[in-house]
C-alpha cells in the first residue's frame, strides 16, 4: 500500500462509519427519536472532520483524537440519552463507536509515525 493511501485510508473508513450513524438508524428502521438525533449529529461531525482528514495536514494529529471523543460519545450515547433499553440501536452504536476509537487511533498513530518519518 502506498503511504498516501495509508494516510488517507483511516480517513476514509471514517466517512463510512459516520455515514452509517447518519443513515443507519434509517435505513434499518430502529431506534428512537433520540437515538437518530444522536447518530445524525454524532455521523454529521465524525463526516465532516474525517472528509478533512481524509487530506493529511499539519492537524491531522490532534484531529484524530477528536474523532476518538467522537467514537467514545456514540458509544456512551445510548446511557446519556436514556436509549439504552433498544438493543439494536445500542448495538449499532457500540459496535460503530468502537471501529471509530479504533480506527482513530490508527490515524493518529500513522500520522504520527509519518510526521516523526520526515521530521
Amino acid at each position: 500500500m502506498s503511504p498516501a493511501v495509508r494516510l488517507r485510508l483511516p480517513g476514509i473508513i471514517r466517512v463510512i462509519l459516520g455515514l452509517w450513524l447518519l443513515l443507519g438508524s434509517f435505513i434499518g428502521d430502529f431506534g428512537t427519536v433520540a437515538s437518530k438525533s444522536s447518530d445524525v449529529i454524532l455521523g454529521f461531525f465524525l463526516c465532516f472532520l474525517s472528509i478533512h482528514l481524509s487530506i493529511p495536514t499539519e492537524e491531522t494529529r490532534w484531529m484524530n483524537l477528536l474523532t476518538g471523543l467522537i467514537g467514545i460519545a456514540a458509544i456512551i450515547a445510548p446511557w446519556v440519552f436514556s436509549y439504552s433499553d433498544n438493543g439494536s440501536a445500542t448495538t449499532n452504536n457500540v459496535i460503530v463507536g468502537i471501529l471509530i476509537v479504533l480506527v482513530s487511533a490508527w490515524g493518529y498513530l500513522t500520522a504520527r509515525s509519518n510526521s516523526n518519518a520526515t521530521a
